[in-house]
């Protein structure tokens, strides 16, 4: 049976060296909760392997009065310009620096090459180091770090003409399993890397040119990241790709990768990754089952019932999203994105 590695790539925020702790914290509580788990944690499952990014990002916000200007110029779009225009008119350190600033520099094309070209390396690393024979790879990206994953995987798969450049992917090298958790690869996509069409982290079977055998897109109903733009492939199960709108309410952050992984779905998806024996297909239907019949079950942490899950919702819903069909400007995106965060602390 091939060891499975499982490679965590952060979103939003500020990200330091372990930051995927409390992520493997999270899964390994749910691990707990199953028999069949028999007290395997996710050490006991996986090869680990955290990818950070934010070095890139921390070292432009340092230098933000000599980088703007550049940043502008190399906007994506035209219409990133007032969202930089934005950030810049904002306290440094209040919630739109500390929150949201990354996605906005993100859509500079510097910054982007620099931090996809960073993750590209350890990925291609990895890949080298541990070889493929008797290996199964698997990405676990959150927010931001699924459209990183996708830039940076598309850029895996193209070789450098430099003899002594990188070769490009082994021959038929696929990934196993790609968890994307709140996607953002369609709403932050650029023209020439399509979150549908040209991206290479897709699922073989739905597009030829996929680097993926199954693709995993989860998202919250109530997300504000994913959803301007939300990630929508058409594609069943049967080809790889499984499409969940999830509804759930353990933290008021509804957005946090630990919140998402509370969930069945997406744990349980992690676990069979691993091994189908950890977690049999009837035991985790079963548990599925019981989590979305009980209506206790999908409430906890910081809600007691469900009165207090919708009176915060009603709290969210007093910032309505921006019409897509009249408003596709990025600015007005984010700023409503900021609204529903600053809520949901």
């Amino acid at each position: 049976m091939p060891e499975p590695v499982l490679i965590f790539i952060h979103g939003i925020g500020e990200h330091a060296p372990g930051w995927s702790g409390d992520a493997i914290a999270r899964l390994d509580e749910r691990a707990a909760d199953y028999s069949t788990m028999e007290g395997n944690g996710i050490a006991n499952l996986f090869h680990v392997v955290e990818i950070s990014y934010d070095e890139i990002l921390l070292d432009v916000i340092s230098r933000w009065a000599e980088e703007v200007q550049g940043l502008k110029t190399n906007a994506l779009y035209a219409h990133v310009e007032p969202a930089l225009d934005w950030l810049d008119g904002s306290a440094h350190g209040d919630f739109v620096w500390t929150h949201i600033a990354d996605v906005i520099l993100y859509m500079s094309s510097a910054i982007r090459n620099a931090v996809a070209s960073a993750v590209a390396v350890v990925l291609g690393e990895t890949i080298v180091e541990m070889g493929t024979a008797n290996r199964s790879y698997n990405i676990l990206a959150h927010s931001m770090g699924t459209s990183v994953a996708a830039e940076a995987v598309t850029a895996l798969a193209t070789p450098d003409p430099d003899p002594d450049g990188w070769p490009g992917l082994p021959s038929g090298f696929r990934f196993d399993n790609v968890f994307m958790i709140a996607n953002t690869s369609r709403l932050l996509q650029r023209d020439s890397i399509k979150a549908y069409t040209s991206s290479r982290l897709l699922p073989a079977s739905v597009q030829p040119s996929g680097l993926c055998v199954n693709y995993w897109n989860f998202a919250h109903r109530f997300d504000p990241i994913p959803a301007p733009r939300r990630f929508e492939l058409t594609g069943p199960p049967a080809q790889g790709y499984m499409n969940f709108t999830l509804e759930h309410y353990y933290d008021t952050n509804l957005h946090a990768l630990t919140h998402y992984l509370e969930h069945p779905l997406v744990h349980g998806a992690v676990f069979r990754a691993a091994s189908r024996s950890h977690l049999p297909v009837g035991a985790w239907r079963a548990a599925i089952k019981r989590y979305q019949d009980k209506a206790d079950k999908m409430i906890g942490g910081k809600f007691d019932r469900f009165t207090q899950v919708q009176n915060y919702l009603d709290r969210l819903e007093e910032h309505p999203a921006p019409n897509l069909l009249t408003a596709i400007n990025f600015a007005e995106q984010i700023v409503w994105i900021v609204r529903r965060m600053r809520e949901m602390q």
